[in-house]
C-alpha cells in the first residue's frame, strides 16, 4: 500500500542555479520535464538517483502526515512559518563529495540556513507520523553515531538539526 509523504524542500528560482540544475540531472523539477543533458561520459548513470526528485536541498526530511492532520493544515503551517522567518542567506555554493556522491554545499558560515532547517523540523514535526519499523530499519542500515540514533527516534531522520549539511545532490 502506497503512503503519500511530505517534506519540505528549497528549490532554487528560475535563474542560472535552478537551470544548472535542471540541465545537469536531466529534469526540471519545477516544469516537471525532462531536460537535455550535457554531454559528459556517464552523467545519466551518475544522476539517475538525483533526477527523480529535482535538484532541491531536503529541509525536512519526507513524512507521513500524522492522524488528524491534514495537508490544508501542513501548508497553511508552513505558511505561517515562511512568513516568520527571516531569508536565509549563504556566501555561495561549491561541489563537495558526500559519502559516494556528489552536492553542491554551503561556502562561508551555515548558521542562518541551518536555521531555516532546524525551524522546519521542529516547528512542523506535529504533523509528521512516527516512522513505522520498517522506516527505522532503513536508516539504522548504514551506521548511526549514538547522536543520530537519537535523532532518528525524536525527530524521524538521523540528519537533521546539530548533524545536517545543506546540499544538493548532483
Amino acid at each position: 500500500m502506497a503512503h503519500t509523504r511530505y517534506a519540505i524542500y528549497f528549490v532554487p528560482a528560475d535563474g542560472p542555479l535552478a537551470r544548472f540544475g535542471a540541465e545537469w540531472l536531466g529534469w526540471d523539477i519545477a516544469k516537471a520535464a525532462d531536460v537535455p543533458q550535457p554531454d559528459v561520459p556517464g552523467i545519466a548513470k551518475a544522476t539517475d538517483a538525483p533526477r527523480r526528485y529535482g535538484f532541491h536541498a531536503t529541509l525536512k526530511p519526507p513524512f507521513r502526515l500524522a492522524p488528524g492532520t491534514t495537508r490544508d493544515g501542513l501548508e497553511n503551517a508552513i505558511a505561517h512559518l515562511a512568513h516568520g522567518l527571516a531569508p536565509g542567506a549563504c556566501e555561495g555554493l561549491e561541489p563537495s563529495a558526500l559519502g559516494r556522491f556528489l552536492a553542491l554545499t554551503l561556502r562561508g558560515d551555515p548558521s542562518a540556513i541551518n536555521h531555516i532547517a532546524a525551524a522546519c523540523v521542529t516547528r512542523l514535526d506535529g504533523f509528521r507520523a512516527p516512522p513505522d519499523m520498517a522506516e527505522l530499519a532503513r536508516r539504522r542500515n548504514v551506521r548511526l553515531s549514538d547522536r543520530q540514533e537519537a535523532l532518528l527516534l525524536q525527530w524521524g531522520y538521523p540528519h537533521v538539526l546539530d548533524q545536517f549539511r545543506f546540499h544538493m545532490t548532483l
